[in-house]
C-alpha cells in the first residue's frame, strides 16, 4: 500500500504520539494524522500498563516496544487499496455503498472482480465479528460460472485478495483487517502493533470510501448488524447468479445491458456487451466502445476488438484509435492498435465528415511517433494515401511495410497491394516482380496466382500464364470464393486467347459455372434455329471478301433470322453471298463484329441484337468495362479493378488498340510522340511509354523509349 519513498519517510520521522499518564496506565494519542495511499488515520489511541520505572525524558518513544491495547481509532480507507496491492488493484472495483443508516442495518458494498474467467459481481453486507470483518454475499452476478462452479470461482477470487471463504457462515472472512492496516504505518517506523482484539468497530460510508472507527457503546448494535447480515446472505447458486443473455428476446438486448449497467456498473456491463457483440458486432458497436473504454489497460481486449470494429466500418473506430493513442498501454502497443485500426478501417471506404477527415492525419502522425517504422503503421499510411488519391505514395508505403514485416503472409498481402497500384501506374513490367515475390510469401493463394498469370499473359508469356493457371486446378484452398473467381479468370483468359477447349477444365471445377457462350457474351441459337459454321482452315472464302477489307460479308438471311448466331472474332462461310457488296451496304466498325459489312436493312436488327447481348449503348460506353475483358473483383483487393489489359485510361486504351492493329506500330507511336510534343502533353508521352511496356516486338522500341524520356525531360517532367 505504501511506496518506498513513503516508507523511508516514516522510518526517519514516524508517527508522532502525545503521552499522558492516568491511574497507573500510560495513554498514547496520535499527535498528527497518518496518511498513506488509500488510508488516512485521523485518531489513534493506545494504553499500556505501568509495570516499573519509565524514562519520561524519552516521551512516547519509551513505549515503542511495550505491549499496548488499542482504545481509539478513526480512519478513512479505500477498500480497493486495502484489499489489493500492486497490479491486483486493477482487478478490483468498488462500485457503490448502500445501507448502514439504521443502527442495526449492515453496510452494503458492490464489488466487481476481474478474474481469468471474466467479471464477477458481488453485493456484500459488511459486519464485524470481533476483530474479523465478514462479507456476506447478498447478490451475485456473472456470465459464466467457470469450470468448477460459481462457489469455487468466488473462493478463488477471495483468496487472491487475502480473504477466506467461511463455508459454515456462507461469508468471506477478512481476518484482523485493522491490524493489517496499522502494520503498514507502524512497523516500518519500529513501533509495536497495539492489540485490537478487544475493541468494537463500526463501518460507515463516506463518499466512495469507508469510515472505520471504534465505538465502545456499539457492542449490542454490532451483534444485531451481524445477525441481519447473516440473514440477508444468499447461497452461491449458479442458477440464481448467472446472467443468461442468450435468453433475452431479439431486439431487447439493449434494455438488458442497460439494466446490468445500472445494477452492477461498467465492468460487468462491459463483459456483457462484448458477449452480445460476439453474436452481432454491427448491432453493438457503440456498446463495445464503452466496454473498451471501461478497461483501458486490458490490451488483449483492445487488440481483439479494435480490428474487428474496423472491419465493420463504423466511425467508432476513430474514437477508439484516439483513445488508444492517448491511453495507458505501452507505446508500441498503442502504435500497433492505431495502425491496425486505420489500415483495416480505411479499406472499408468509410464516409466521413470534413472534420473527421482532418483528424486522420494527426492521429496517424502520433502513431508514427510512437512506433517509427512499424510495418502496420506504414500500411495505415498507405491506406490513407490511397484514400487521398496519392497512389504512388500508397504503393511505396505498402512496399516499405512489406519489406519490414516479420510475418511472410502479411508481407505478401501488402506487397500484392503495392503491385496492384504499380500495375495501373507503370504497367505489368513494374508489377510483375512484386506479384512474384508476394506469391512466394503468401503461398498458394488463388487471387495472386490469377493476377500474376494475367500479368504474364499481358506481357505475351502465354506459357508462363498457362502454367500458373494450371496450378489452380490442383489446389483446394480454404477461400472457395477467391478460388472460384480465379478459375473463371483462367477460363476467360483461354477463351480470349482462342483456346476454348483449354477453358473447359476450369469451368468444370466450378459449381454452377457459366457456359462458354455465357463467359464470352455469345448468343446460343434458339431451338430449331439456323446456325452458321465457322470457316475451317483451307476453306475458300475469297468470293465473299470485300476488296478493301478482308472481313467477310454476313448473309442477309442469317442477319434477318432471330435464331442466327453472331460470334465475335469469327469468319463465316457465306451460304448465299454476292460477288460485290451492294452500294447501300453499311460498314459497322465494332469490336464484336470485327468489321463485317451489313446493309441498312439488316444493320438495325443486328444493332438491336447486339445491344441486348452485350449492353452496347451510349450510356454503357461511359461505364467501367465489364465482361470478358475484366477480371472479377477479388475479395480483399484494393484500388481500381484489375482488368486483363489493365488500362483504365480511355486514351491509352485507344492508342494501345491502334498500335496492336497497325502494320507499322513504331510509325504510329512516332506520330503520337510528335503530337504530344506539339501540344506539350506530358501525359501523352507517358501513354507511349506505357504502350511500349505492353507491346512486345515493336521495331525500334529502345529508340522510341529513349526519345519519349528525352521529350519528358524537355517538358520538365520525370520520365
Amino acid at each position: 500500500m505504501a511506496g518506498p519513498a513513503t516508507r523511508a519517510a516514516a522510518r526517519l520521522d514516524g508517527p508522532r504520539f502525545d503521552l499522558r499518564f492516568a491511574r497507573g496506565r500510560a495513554r498514547l494519542a496520535l499527535g498528527r494524522p497518518l496518511v498513506q495511499p488509500g488510508l488516512r488515520v485521523e485518531r489513534l489511541g493506545a494504553e499500556a500498563e505501568l509495570d516499573g520505572a519509565v524514562d519520561v525524558r524519552r516521551g512516547a518513544a519509551a513505549f515503542r516496544h511495550r505491549r499496548m491495547q488499542l482504545t481509539e481509532l478513526d480512519a478513512e480507507l479505500r477498500l480497493e487499496d486495502a484489499l489489493a496491492r500492486g497490479p491486483a488493484a486493477r482487478r478490483l472495483r468498488v462500485e457503490a455503498f448502500a445501507g448502514g443508516a439504521a443502527e442495526d442495518d449492515p453496510l452494503r458494498v458492490t464489488l466487481l472482480v476481474r478474474d481469468p474467467i471474466g467479471v464477477l459481481g458481488l453485493e456484500l453486507a459488511l459486519a464485524f465479528d470481533g476483530p474479523d470483518l465478514l462479507l456476506f454475499p447478498t447478490a451475485l452476478a456473472a456470465l459464466d460460472a467457470g469450470p468448477h462452479g460459481l462457489a469455487a470461482r468466488v473462493d478463488a477470487a477471495a483468496r487472491s485478495f487475502g480473504l477466506e471463504l467461511d463455508h459454515a457462515l456462507g461469508a468471506l472472512r477478512w481476518r484482523r483487517p485493522v491490524r493489517r492496516l496499522l502494520a503498514e504505518m507502524l512497523l516500518p517506523a519500529g513501533w509495536r502493533l497495539p492489540d485490537e482484539r478487544a475493541a468494537v468497530f463500526t463501518l460507515e460510508a463516506r463518499g466512495r470510501a469507508l469510515r472505520l472507527r471504534t465505538d465502545a457503546a456499539a457492542g449490542e448494535r454490532g451483534a444485531a448488524r451481524l445477525q441481519r447480515a447473516r440473514a440477508a446472505a444468499t447461497p452461491l447458486d449458479d442458477e440464481l447468479a448467472l446472467l443468461d443473455l442468450e435468453a433475452v428476446p431479439p431486439g431487447e438486448e439493449g434494455e438488458a445491458l442497460a439494466a446490468i449497467r445500472r445494477a452492477w456498473g461498467p465492468w460487468l456491463f462491459a463483459e456483457a456487451a462484448l458477449s452480445a457483440a460476439e453474436r452481432a458486432p454491427s448491432q453493438h458497436r457503440e456498446r463495445v466502445v464503452d466496454a473498451l473504454l471501461a478497461w483501458p489497460t486490458e490490451s488483449r481486449l483492445w487488440e481483439r476488438w479494435v480490428p474487428r470494429l474496423a472491419l465493420e466500418g463504423g466511425r467508432e473506430v476513430l474514437v477508439l484509435a484516439e483513445a488508444a493513442v492517448a491511453g495507458p498501454l505501452a507505446s508500441t502497443t498503442r502504435a500497433r492498435l492505431v495502425g491496425e485500426a486505420l489500415a483495416a478501417w480505411l479499406d472499408t471506404g468509410p464516409i466521413l465528415s470534413e472534420a473527421d477527415e482532418a483528424r486522420l492525419g494527426p492521429l496517424l502522425a502520433r502513431a508514427q511517433a510512437l512506433g517509427p517504422g512499424m510495418p502496420v503503421v506504414e500500411a495505415a499510411s498507405a491506406a490513407l494515401a490511397l484514400r487521398e488519391g496519392r497512389h504512388r505514395a500508397a504503393a511505396e508505403a505498402w512496399r516499405r511495410a512489406a519489406d519490414t514485416s516479420l510475418d511472410p503472409r502479411e508481407a505478401g498481402r501488402w506487397r500484392r497491394r503495392a503491385a496492384e497500384l504499380l500495375l495501373v501506374l507503370d504497367g505489368p513490367r513494374a508489377a510483375e516482380p512484386l506479384f512474384r515475390q508476394a506469391l512466394v510469401e503468401c503461398g498458394e493463394e488463388p487471387t495472386l496466382i490469377a493476377q500474376l498469370a494475367g500479368v504474364l499473359g499481358e506481357r505475351g508469356d502465354e506459357t508462363g500464364a498457362g502454367e500458373l493457371y494450371g496450378r489452380l486446378l490442383r489446389m483446394r484452398p480454404e477461400d472457395e470464393e477467391s478460388w472460384r473467381a480465379a478459375l473463371l479468370a483462367a477460363a476467360r483468359h483461354h477463351v480470349e486467347a482462342g483456346a476454348p477447349d483449354r477453358a473447359r477444365p476450369f469451368l468444370a471445377a466450378v459449381d454452377d459455372a457459366p457456359s462458354l457462350a455465357e463467359l464470352t457474351g455469345e448468343w446460343a441459337p434458339e431451338e430449331g434455329g439456323e446456325s452458321v459454321a465457322p470457316v475451317e482452315p483451307g476453306d475458300d472464302y475469297d468470293d465473299c471478301e470485300d476488296e478493301d477489307d478482308d472481313a467477310p460479308l454476313v448473309p442477309r438471311e442469317v442477319l434477318a433470322s432471330e435464331a442466327s448466331v453472331v460470334l465475335p472474332g469469327r469468319r463465316w462461310r457465306e451460304e448465299a453471298s454476292e460477288d460485290e457488296p451492294p452500294d447501300d451496304a453499311l460498314r459497322i466498325d465494332a469490336d464484336l463484329l470485327d468489321g463485317e459489312v451489313l446493309d441498312e436493312a439488316s444493320a438495325s436488327a443486328v444493332l438491336d441484337a447486339l445491344e441486348d447481348a452485350v449492353g452496347a449503348s451510349e450510356e454503357d460506353d461511359e461505364e467501367p468495362p465489364v465482361g470478358p475483358g475484366v477480371l472479377p473483383p477479388f475479395p480483399g483487393a484494393s484500388g481500381p479493378p484489375v482488368t486483363l489489359v489493365h488500362v483504365a485510361d480511355d486514351e491509352l486504351r485507344a492508342l494501345l488498340q491502334e498500335a496492336a492493329r497497325a502494320e507499322d506500330p513504331a510509325g504510329l507511336l512516332e506520330g503520337a510522340l510528335e503530337e504530344a510534343l506539339a501540344d506539350a502533353d506530358a501525359a501523352g508521352l507517358r501513354r507511349v511509354l506505357r504502350v511500349l511496356d505492353r507491346l512486345d516486338g515493336v521495331d525500334g522500341e529502345r529508340e522510341l523509349r529513349e526519345r519519349a524520356q528525352r521529350l519528358l525531360r524537355r517538358l520538365g517532367e520525370e520520365p
